[in-house]
């Protein structure tokens, strides 16, 4: 069974509320004790979750578990240890452990969050990449898998480039899948973190790493977006001039940009074959309306955003 666990997945941990915030910092902060029995119950989840063998009742009750979890800057220590040897050579398993063990943070202090901040990152820069899919495994039975169907195990399922070894074959093409999604979980995991870190350094990098992200065109670029927009009501005007500086700034060179953003964590089936999706999107346009729901907040006016037909118009003209 193939769910994925996103930030605001229901019955998960969702996007923080003020009410939330207020009853998490009430909370007893888990022990070293219930830290490390948690981790052994998501070890044994993540074995069924690999098979596809993790049932609902299962499922539902881990949600509950991560729900009551309470994070503080002694738990944090405690927590570090448990995820910091994570790296691009472990399994999805591993991956999806420390995805749920890190997820009860985005309801912590701003100061636990910075101390668990270095090992987050740590771990994103080792294990924080895209498995690429091998080309032996790409071919798909075009019957199982119609044109144009979004990734799911049933497409990995579809896999059928011969009956000689198609289990393990299989099992190949659902373990780098996992690991793609597992991946795209962290850092949208990250991306939060340094939001409600609440730190100007950290603000900066998120930034910078916007920046980079809509330059190498991936889809990193339309997260952090997304990201920065939800959490916009947090910010206090300081903050928000900060954000709206930066993003009205790039949005006004990116004005009539058009990309193309790759969603490494997603295939679809065409032709015949698995191929990587894309998403295309007007990177001037997203900032700039980023930067107009800032402008409140930061004292500023709001700046006038194209149309996309306006954009696609500018960018006919300059192919002629």
């Amino acid at each position: 069974m193939n769910r994925r666990w996103h930030i605001a997945a229901v019955g998960v941990l969702g996007a923080v509320t003020v009410a939330g915030v207020s009853t998490a910092r009430a909370a007893q902060a888990i022990t070293s004790q219930d830290l490390k029995a948690l981790q052994t119950h998501l070890k044994t989840d993540a074995e069924s979750w690999i098979k596809g063998d993790l049932s609902d009742k299962d499922f539902r009750a881990t949600a509950m578990k991560l729900k009551r979890v309470t994070y503080d800057v002694k738990s944090v220590g405690a927590l570090t240890p448990l995820i910091r040897g994570v790296t691009g050579r472990s399994k999805p398993q591993d991956l999806y452990v420390a995805n749920r063990l890190l997820r009860p943070l985005l309801m912590a202090k701003s100061d636990a969050i910075r101390r668990a901040l270095p090992t987050v990152k740590q771990i994103h820069r080792s294990a924080g990449r895209y498995k690429p899919m091998p080309e032996y495994l790409r071919k798909v039975d075009k019957m199982a898998a119609p044109r144009g169907k979004a990734t799911s195990l049933a497409v990995v399922a579809a896999i059928a480039a011969s009956q000689r070894g198609l289990s393990e074959r299989q099992q190949k093409a659902r373990e780098i899948t996992l690991w793609n999604e597992e991946v795209h979980t962290l850092k949208l995991i990250l991306y939060e973190l340094i939001v409600f870190a609440a730190d100007t350094r950290e603000d900066r990098e998120l930034l910078t790493l916007l920046q980079r992200s809509e330059q190498a065109q991936l889809y990193a670029f339309i997260d952090i977006c997304e990201t920065i927009k939800k959490h916009i009501r947090t910010f206090d005007r300081s903050r928000a001039q900060a954000y709206h500086k930066a993003l009205a700034s790039l949005g006004a060179r990116l004005r009539v940009r058009k990309g193309r953003y790759a969603r490494h964590f997603e295939y679809r089936a065409h032709g015949g074959k698995l191929t990587p999706t894309w998403q295309d999107d007007y990177a001037g346009i997203r900032l700039l309306k980023a930067a107009n729901l800032l402008a409140p907040t930061a004292g500023k006016s709001a700046v006038v955003v194209p149309t996309t037909k306006q954009v696609d118009a500018y960018i006919n003209r300059m192919r002629k």
